[in-house]
This record gives C-alpha cells, structure tokens and sequence, in this order.
C-alpha cells in the first residue's frame, strides 16, 4: 500500500511525465549531448540456423518506432522525429513515414521512400485487410490511403481520438493491430493517472479515470467503438497469433514487475488500476491473476517490451511454430516464449533469442509476407530524438529448410464456456480452474436478464459460486451494492471477504466501516487480506472525495494511512498477533506513535513475527531503555536464535563490549551476525571488484540464506533501507521492492546492485539544482511550480523546492542515485543473502 505523504504521492503519480518535462526544459537550454558514434555490431541469434542482418541504418532510418509489412513485402517503418526533440533538434518537425523496398548485392534495401512526412507523436502501424495503412499516434488513430498507388500517402484521416491532460507519448495511445474481419484494435497507456476519453468517429465516447490503460475496438470507419479489455500499464505492442487469439505486450509499473506477455480476451481485467498509484503494489491491484476476476500473464519478460509477433508467420526453420517473440529494448535482446496450453490460454517462459551488444534497442517487429522478419532498432537508451537508427533483417540461413509461413486464420469469438451459455452451464464454468473459463462465464452472468439467478448464488454452499456471482453483480455495478457486500464480509471464504472490501472501497461505502472493521478479528488472516482491509479502511476514513469540475466522477484524492489506527490494533491484544505484527510493519518510522509501555510489552511477547518487528520499532526509539532491552535480548541464551540476531543488527557495531563475547556463542545465527556487525570478515577467498558486475554473478549465482539476507537489507546502517522499501518498512527514493523476486531474476538483482547506472527507468531519473549561491541538491524530480521553481524529492525523504530566482543550475544526472561500489560494502556472505532475501521477495 502507498503509505507516502500527499505532496510524495502527487510526485510518483506524474513523475515519468515531470522527468521528461524537464529533460525538455534542459535541453532547451541548449544543453545538448555530443553526437555519439556507434559502431556496428551484428548481434548473435541462439539459433545457428538463422541468421541477423543489416537492412538499414542512419541517415536513411533514425530513431524507428512502428513497422509493419504490406501484402507486397515493403517495409514501412515510422521514422519519430516529435518524441521529445530538442528546441533546435536538425531533423524534420514531423514524423515519417518511410518504405523500404528491394535488397541490394549488400543486403540493404534498395530503395527507400518517403511515403509521408506528416504525423505527430506516431507510435505504431497497421494494414488493414484491403492493403490501407493506418496510424497510431499518441492522440489519434489516422487512415492514410494511397489511392492512386503512388507510393505516396493521399490526406489523412481521422478515425479515433483521444482526450486527455496527458502529454508524455508513452502513456497515451500506444498500439495498433487490425483483424481479418475488420475491427481495428487499440491500445492506450495509463495516461499518467489523468482522467481520458476515446471518442469514435460517430461520437460514441468511452470515458474513464483511473482504470489504467486499456484497450478498444472500432469498426475500420471509427463507428461501433468499445472497451475490448482493461487492466494494463503501457500496453505498447498488439498482434494476433496465427489462431485469432490477439497477443500484448504490457510495460510494468514502478515497483511490480515482469513486464508481461498477455492473451487478450473480450471484457478481461488484467488487474492494474492508476487510480491506486504508479508503484502497482496497491491491494487493490493484481499483475498475474492475483486478485479473484482478474487475468493471469502468458509469461513474465524482459525490461521494455517494443514488439510481439507470432513466429508462426516467419519462413524459419522448424520448431518456431506457434512460439512469441518479443523485443526487449531495455535489455539488447528478442526473447521468445513456447507456450503451452493451459486452459483456453496458454503459459510459458521467456527464454533468449537475439543478443545485441549496447547499441542494439529494439522496437517493433514485423513479419513479410515471404516469411522475412524485420526488427527496428532505435540504437541509443536515450528517450529524446538523437538521429540514430538501425533496421535488422532476419532469415534463415541457405540450405536451412523452412517452414512455411502460416496464413492468419479468420477471427472468430468463441465463448469457451460449454454448452449454449444456459445458466447451468454458466454456473459450472465458476467452478472450473481456469480463471479465462470462470471470466467468461462472469462476463456472461452480467446480463441483466440472469440478475435474480445470480443473487440465488450469493447464498450457495459453494464458495467458487457465491465469489463469482459477486464478481458478476460488481462487473456491473449493482446499485444495491452496500445490501450485497455487507453479508458478504463474514463470509467463511477469505477470497468472498477480499472482494467484498475491495468493492466496498471503489463504492466507498462509509456505512459499512462497523463491518469492515470486525473483519480483521477473524481468524487466519492473510497478508494479502490485512492489506486489502487497511486500504479500505484508509478510503473510508477519508472525508467525502473531493470533486474536480473537469475530472469525471469518482476522482478520489488518495491519503496517507491512519497512523493512529496502526497503533490502536498493534495494542489490541484480541486481534490475531498477525495482524498485529502486520500493523506494527506500516507503523515504521512512527515509533511515537505506540505507547512506550505496549511497545514493550511486544517485545517480550510470544510471537516471533510480533517480536522482530516490535524490536525494530524499538531500535528507532534508541534511548537508554531501548538499547539495555536490545543488549539483553541479543545477550540471553534463552531467547531464540533469529530473536537475538535481530537485536544484534539493531545494536550495531559500537556495542562491541556486547558483541564480542557472542562470536563464540553455540548458536551459529548469533555467531554470524556478531562477526558480520563487528566487521570480522569469515571470507576464505577475495571478493572480485565492486564493479566487476560477471564476477560478482558467477560468486553469487547459488545459494544464501533469505533470513539473514533480510537483515542485511534492514539493518539500521544498511543503504538498501535508506531508499528502499519492502511490505511498508524502508524509504521511498527508490523502488520499492515487496515484490522484486517476481520482476527479476537473480542475475539481474546482482548486477542491478554491482553496476546501478548500467540501466535507469526514467522515473527514477535523478537530478541535480545547483544553486547560484553554490548550495548543491540531489534527488527525484518533484514537480515543476509557477515561475519556473523546481522541486526535488531528496536522498532523505525530504521536499525541497527552491525558487526560480535562485537556480543556478539544474541537470539530469548521468549516474544512478543508487550509489556505485555498494557491493564493497559487504561480505561475499552478506551479498549472496542479500540476493537470496531480494530473490524470495514475491
């Protein structure tokens, strides 16, 4: 849950779009970067049969987006030159679209072509059935026909609109496919948490706030438009796979993780909502099927996801039918996916394919119909336009047989509930395992003609029946909500009650708060659930949601969570000592705000999750009493061993008079961590550089301890918790990683450490205002205010905004806020715990 101060909400909830604003302002001010020579390096495909080449590059493509391929094998590629460019950026001021025909003696396309040069913010590109070209921009989607087949685009026109507050291209309109039947489909980013509308060429608009990015369809003339599927980041790339099932890729949010492959089925939720932050850890929010009624991932992949295509229609060898290959831009690399079914859907692992070196980013990826993949590549990590660019043209290699490319089948919509969709069918389908079958069997339970069977259902003695006709009845947003959910709060299932909080915070139903509240007296209660309960809570105590005349209804300004509530249950003895320890974990840095008596009445209490965390709330306080407490727990035998390493972290090494003596200690927990706190090194062979991120990797590849890597992670003088955060304890500089284990491999997490400024997400770019009287600030971006002041989120926590009048400077800086040389500062033991814990987090 986002436990930050308002001003910090208001930061993370723009602040990919504030970090680009200001890259802008910097470089209107002519702080330009020197032109960066790239050489040529031809990335390794995993498969000897197939082979990479260069098709084109600068100046004939630079800085490529969209591509998509016509029924006469030519290449159109969107060239950007509008994504963020400098005020005196040399290229044109508008997009271009350029086709790339025929291949020379050199393998380089013969020709090239501008077909138009007259698009703004273009992202993505599509052939309708008839051979038309159409066009994804950040705020609309364009027709461009080419009537008198001149290779040149007639007028175009406008088929799809958006509106919205957003300006940042990569969270507004994103991707575009069409299917043999003539439905154009849509993908739109989160717009950066501000309200949006699509409005269709016949006026039918479809508004919203705060359900995330989600994806339409509209007939080829813009008529007919509706929601398709919600649920997403920033979906950026959409295609159909050589069966009809239509295919997505999803950029993740701040702090969850993978970015996702997904299957894309009518009326499917696929869990995020920016209604409820940019870090995705919300309760309220699912990524991989977590939360009842929201969809699972085909699989988890890289960083920045481009491009998706079914290799099905490539002339490859054999073993790549009906495999996913994905550009994965922030990490040099096209991965692909085998899946395999699972249900109606299917499951797989990323697994590695194409490898490029530093200078190999790519975007969008397109199928000819010959079988010729084609791969853009926009070369550099920087954002803005650079004039830099790159086209690979991927083959099998001569004397390889192929096979031959598939025809894309015709899109037929198929419920996959058995039967004719009759209410008992429907009904078994909620029972089935596969979350695909018990969704449309919800979809189809909406219909208002079934409402008063479905309400039969909330009182079955099945559990699956009384959770999915609840799911069904809040799909369609019963106005008899609060009759529905109050029942439903003491239901004997877990999944029951957490569906009905979390519909009760959306309707934010104050009536309910009585019931709400007894809910966590229940026994057995989950992490999961006391986090679900304490955001509604946090929504229910609120006062009435402020309304803004522009914002549609239902704008809710988000708080911070009721610290006194915290306190008040972690002093309740009558709850379950879970959720006490659970309240005492988001109590963090709050010390003050438990009674000094209940505090340590906890640390002496029989519960060893209840205790730990008492101890480390106790440690914030570190008067007299506070540190003889820790000094006889880390000291008493009787204590159990994980008890007394807590408290010696918490100690720290200036109580070597304590600590000494329990190098010795029978106890192997407390041994190690008295020699890890007093710095007695129990290493049998040297660490490798702190910057040799391979070493480190190969050192650390294996094994650890999860528990003491937690608390190397927490210890007082740790610089992960100083800007981290995990379930609710750390600082807030950084991503916060509950979940990290999910997002990132084990490989990635050391080398993220070892090496931080090799790779920085743009929200978490940091900068530097240097003031004219010399006083130097580091940190996030904040906000810009009126009159050109700047804001800053600092290593501490802190807001600092200073005024116009007294910047001197103010630049992006080019490393990592996360300091370099980290892993010199611990043991070869200490970091490959440290990497086990971070690899359990999920």
């Amino acid at each position: 849950m986002n436990t930050r101060s308002s001003a910090q909400n208001g930061f993370f909830h723009g602040m990919r779009l504030r970090c680009l604003l200001a890259a802008l302002w910097i470089l209107a001010a002519g702080a330009l970067a020197a032109p960066v020579s790239v050489p040529l390096e031809i990335p390794s495909v995993s498969d000897e049969r197939i082979q990479i080449a260069l098709f084109a590059d600068a100046p004939d493509i630079v800085t490529p987006i969209g591509a998509a391929v016509d029924s006469r094998g030519r290449l159109f590629v969107l060239e950007s030159h509008t994504h963020l460019p400098a005020t005196n950026y040399a290229g044109p001021k508008r997009d271009r679209i350029k086709i790339f025909e025929g291949i020379g003696s050199d393998g380089r396309a013969e020709r090239v072509s501008v077909f138009t040069d007259s698009v703004f913010e273009g992202m993505n590109l599509a052939f309708a059935p008839d051979g038309t070209l159409f066009v994804i921009t950040a705020k609309t989607i364009e027709v461009l026909p080419d009537c008198n087949d001149d290779g040149k685009a007639d007028e175009a026109r406008v088929i799809l609109r958006l509106e919205t507050e957003e300006k940042y291209p990569h969270s507004q309109l994103l991707g575009i496919t069409i299917s043999t039947d003539g439905w154009v489909y849509a993908a739109r980013g989160n717009t950066g948490g501000h309200p949006h509308a699509w409005i269709g060429a016949d006026g039918r608009r479809l508004e919203a706030y705060g359900n995330g990015g989600d994806i339409v369809r509209c007939r080829l003339d813009g008529t007919l438009l509706e929601r398709f599927a919600e649920g997403f980041w920033n979906p950026f790339d959409l295609k159909f796979d050589r069966h009809g099932r239509l295919l997505c890729v999803d950029n993740d949010p701040d702090s969850r993780g993978p970015n996702r492959l997904l299957h894309i089925v009518q009326g499917g939720d696929y869990g995020f909502k920016s209604l409820y932050g940019v870090s995705g850890l919300h309760p309220y929010i699912a990524w991989d099927g977590e939360l009842p009624g929201t969809l699972p991932m085909i699989a988890g992949i890289g960083e920045s996801p481009g491009g998706v295509l079914d290799l099905s229609f490539a002339a490859l060898p054999e073993g790549y039918r009906d495999t996913i290959a994905v550009t994965i831009w922030g990490e040099h690399a096209v991965s692909i996916v085998r899946p395999t079914p699972v249900g109606v859907s299917l499951r797989g692992t990323a697994e590695s394919f194409i490898r490029g070196g530093k200078w190999f980013r790519p975007v969008a990826i397109a199928a000819a119909p010959d079988g010729t993949i084609y791969i853009t590549d926009w070369v550099l990590k920087d954002y803005p336009n650079h004039g830099q660019g790159r086209i690979w043209r991927l083959t099998t290699r001569e004397g390889v047989a192929t096979v031959k490319p598939a025809a894309p089948a015709p899109r037929v919509e198929r419920s996959p509930v058995a039967g004719e969709g009759k209410l008992a069918d429907l009904l078994a389908a909620l029972k089935a395992t596969d979350p695909f079958v018990r969704h449309a069997a919800g979809v189809a339970l909406a219909r208002s003609e079934l409402r008063s069977a479905i309400e039969r259902e909330l009182e079955s003695a099945d559990p699956a029946l009384r959770l999915g006709a609840l799911i069904a009845l809040r799909r369609v947003d019963a106005s008899d909500a609060e009759t529905i959910i109050r029942p439903r709060l003491r239901d004997t299932d877990e999944h029951v009650r957490l569906m009905a909080l979390i519909w009760a915070g959306e309707k934010e139903l104050r009536t309910l708060k009585p019931e709400i509240e007894a809910t966590a007296t229940l026994p057995g209660i989950t992490p999961r659930f006391f986090e679900t309960w304490l955001a509604t809570l946090q929504i229910l105590n609120a006062p009435a949601p402020a309304r803004d005349a522009k914002r549609p209804a239902g704008f809710r300004i988000k708080r911070d969570v009721d610290h006194t509530l915290l306190a008040k249950i972690a002093a309740d003895g009558s709850r379950p000592v879970g959720v006490r320890a659970f309240a005492l974990r988001r109590l963090a840095g709050r010390a003050g705000a438990l009674d000094r008596d209940v505090l340590s009445a906890l640390v002496r209490t029989g519960d060893l999750m209840l205790r730990i965390e008492a101890l480390r709330m106790l440690a914030e306080i570190r008067d007299t009493n506070a540190m003889e407490t820790l000094r006889t727990i880390a000291s008493n035998r009787g204590e159990p061993a994980r008890v007394r390493a807590e408290a010696i972290v918490l100690l720290g090494a200036a109580e070597s008079v304590v600590l000494t003596p329990l190098l010795d200690d029978p106890e192997k927990a407390v041994r190690t961590q008295a020699a890890r706190t007093l710095r007695r090194s129990t290493q049998t062979i040297a660490p490798p550089p702190a910057d040799a991120a391979a070493e480190w990797v190969k050192l650390l590849a294996v094994d650890g301890n999860p528990e003491a890597g937690e608390r190397v992670f927490f210890a007082p003088t740790s610089t992960c918790v100083q800007c981290h955060r995990v379930n609710g304890r750390g600082g807030i500089i950084g991503p916060d990683l509950s979940v990290i284990g999910r997002a990132a491999r084990r490989d990635q997490i050391i080398r993220s450490i070892v090496s931080p400024s090799q790779e920085i997400a743009p929200q978490f770019q940091g900068w530097e205002v240097t003031t004219k009287s010399g006083e130097v600030f580091t940190g996030l971006q904040g906000h810009w205010r009126s009159g050109g002041a700047a804001s800053l989120i600092l290593l501490d926590g802190r807001d600092k905004v200073v005024p116009a009048g007294q910047i001197g400077t103010f630049r992006a800086l080019p490393h990592s806020l996360m300091p370099a040389g980290l892993a010199a500062a611990f043991s070869i033991e200490e970091f490959r715990d440290l990497a086990a814990y971070l690899e359990h987090l999920k």
